[in-house]
């Protein structure tokens, strides 16, 4: 330990003693000057703390660690599905045909029955371009509506359309047939309406199907037309109002 410290000294010793010359105005050989510029630098980088230089590793690793949370969490609100999904509205009961009556009604009935459901539908009963058919679905026990159907046929611009809307009453539970309904993936806003839906072309016309709850009444819909965009239409006519 005493020979370290010894040669530490005469080191610094002999450092100081090139740099004064230099200073003094003594001509010292300029190559004389080179390890002394090297001495000083050592003892430049030799006085760095080791736990400054850790530190700074410490704090670049942290910082680095910050923006790639950031980037991570930008990623997964981005890549992060719609949690709106048809499946959502689907009733835990389900009813089957077995336990319904089917009866062939009018629209005035039904429009007694619920006015506010109804009433948007009376276009079908004074169109001269629309016919329409109507059948009531009840439970076998009681005699409550469970869902009704309106089978139409439209003309329109682009051809004659079929049109099948089902409108289910039953709060707490939903008939089996309408399973496929509720795995609609596409969506679209109509209006204040988040449409569930799907359309295919099929032997050269458009088949559409069609979901969406409002005011806690289920709508199912199909529509079989020339046009691809019919059931956006028939909705917009119907439920604009």
């Amino acid at each position: 330990m005493a020979d370290v410290y010894y040669m530490k000294m005469k080191k610094d010793a002999y450092l100081e003693n090139l740099m004064q010359n230099y200073f003094d105005g003594t001509r010292a050989d300029s190559s004389l000057l080179i390890p002394a510029k090297q001495l000083l630098v050592q003892k430049k980088t030799a006085k760095r703390p080791l736990f400054l230089r850790l530190g700074a590793a410490v704090v670049f690793a942290c910082v680095l660690l910050v923006f790639a949370v950031i980037f991570m969490q930008n990623l997964n609100i981005s890549e992060k599905p719609s949690e709106n999904v048809a499946s959502d509205f689907r009733p835990a009961a389900v009813y089957t045909a077995e336990s319904l009556n089917t009866d062939l009604t009018d629209f005035t009935s039904l429009n007694t029955l619920y006015p506010s459901v109804f009433d948007r539908f009376s276009v079908l009963e004074t169109s001269s371009n629309a016919q329409a058919e109507y059948y009531a679905y009840t439970d076998k026990t009681d005699g409550t509506l469970m869902y009704a159907e309106i089978r139409a046929k439209i003309l329109s611009s682009e051809g004659m359309q079929d049109v099948v809307i089902r409108i289910e009453f039953a709060e707490n539970a939903t008939y089996e047939g309408f399973d496929g309904y509720y795995e609609l993936e596409n969506e679209e806003s109509l209006g204040s309406i988040d449409v569930f839906y799907e359309t295919h072309s099929v032997d050269a016309e458009w088949v559409s199907s069609g979901f969406f709850q409002s005011y806690g009444v289920r709508y199912f819909i199909d529509v079989t037309s020339p046009d691809e965009e019919s059931l956006q239409k028939l909705l917009l006519s119907f439920f604009r109002r």
